[in-house]
């Protein structure tokens, strides 16, 4: 009985010494994705990324930062009054810094969705847009809402930023 104890204990040890060395033989190699640091101090967003340590906005409660796959862009959801939330872009330069990436996809977002959804955009009433998700490098993925003649329009639509 000892001898089948042993053999089973020196079976499961030799079994696991088998795992680690498995384990040990799967290449775990780190993508190269910028890595930085945002926070929040008094309505100011400020973003820290090695040697740089700068503000991107300061006009707003609160905000929440979402960089692309890449970390070349950056999309900002960005709280401006208790109920009124927007999403801001960024886009890294060659200083190192990100800086406001306006675009006409961006800039006639409301536009676009009005048009398509045969909407005055003067009639809609507190509109506002929700981060859903960056699908590329170029694409993101929003979720807009608003009131219109007492009822509630949301669609979401993807933004292409190149």
């Amino acid at each position: 009985m000892r001898r089948y104890l042993l053999a089973i204990t020196v079976m499961l040890a030799m079994h696991g010494c088998i795992l680690d060395e498995k384990m040990t033989d799967t290449p775990s190699r780190k993508e190269d994705v910028p890595y930085f640091i945002s926070e929040v101090k008094k309505g100011a967003l400020y973003i820290e990324e090695g040697d740089l340590h700068y503000m991107l906005a300061n006009d707003a409660i609160d905000y929440r930062v979402v960089p692309s796959p890449k970390a070349t862009k950056l999309a900002v959801e960005t709280m401006l009054l208790s109920n009124l939330t927007v999403v801001r872009f960024y886009e890294k330069r060659e200083d190192g810094r990100y800086h406001p990436l306006v675009t006409e996809a961006t800039n006639g977002i409301w536009e676009n969705f009005s048009k398509k959804s045969g909407i005055d955009p003067d009639d809609l009433r507190y509109p506002r847009m929700k981060l859903i998700g960056w699908e590329s490098e170029e694409k993101v993925r929003l979720k807009l809402f608003a009131g219109y003649r007492h009822k509630r329009v949301e669609k979401e639509v993807t933004i292409s930023l190149d």
